[in-house]
């Protein structure tokens, strides 16, 4: 699942997804845990103990609402970012979606489990991730963050000639660019 090339690096991984676990017995049972550290763990070399604070901080305060509905996604705030969607686009994203089929919660939802390090460069991230922990007292920070990404592209789908299924995940997937 994760590009771990070194037996060090998932030594790490490892060790710290155990800690969490003897933590949280709940927050380790989620699946995609090694999928949230590991962005820490490459940004963070040598410092595990500041890794298993930093997730344990931002799992207890911004995302301990996504996680209370594991294993299933959670439907009351996926749809109020759906919806803030709606109403900034006039649902134009909506409609994009549906005509390629594309769940767009599951696309949101996938974006908010994996802290967005799937679709931000490296610095962003890391910004996004300082301001994450900053306002963590406001825990539908992450909320706004997400309909403000799906918004901001809004153009970007709009203009988009030949937008397939494919290109369109791409846009807001692994998509390095922005």
């Amino acid at each position: 699942i994760l590009p771990i090339s070194e037996n060090q690096m998932l030594i790490r991984l490892q060790k710290i997804c155990s800690l969490i676990s003897f933590w949280s017995p709940d927050i380790g049972k989620v699946s995609y845990l090694p999928k949230i550290l590991y962005p820490f763990l490459k940004c963070f070399p040598g410092d595990d103990i500041f890794v298993f604070e930093t997730v344990m901080a931002l799992l207890s305060s911004i995302l301990k609402y996504f996680i209370e509905f594991y294993p299933n996604f959670p439907v009351t705030h996926i749809k109020l970012i759906e919806e803030i969607i709606k109403k900034e686009t006039n649902g134009t994203i909506q409609k994009i979606f549906n005509e390629l089929n594309i769940p767009l919660n599951e696309l949101i939802w996938r974006m908010i489990k994996y802290l967005f390090s799937e679709s931000l460069k490296k610095n962003d991230w890391l910004s996004f991730i300082d301001f994450l922990i900053t306002y963590n007292h406001k825990p539908e920070m992450i909320l706004y963050f997400t309909s403000a990404f799906f918004i901001f592209t809004k153009n970007e789908i709009n203009t988009g000639i030949n937008l397939t299924q494919k290109n369109l995940v791409k846009l807001f997937i692994d998509n390095k660019q922005r």
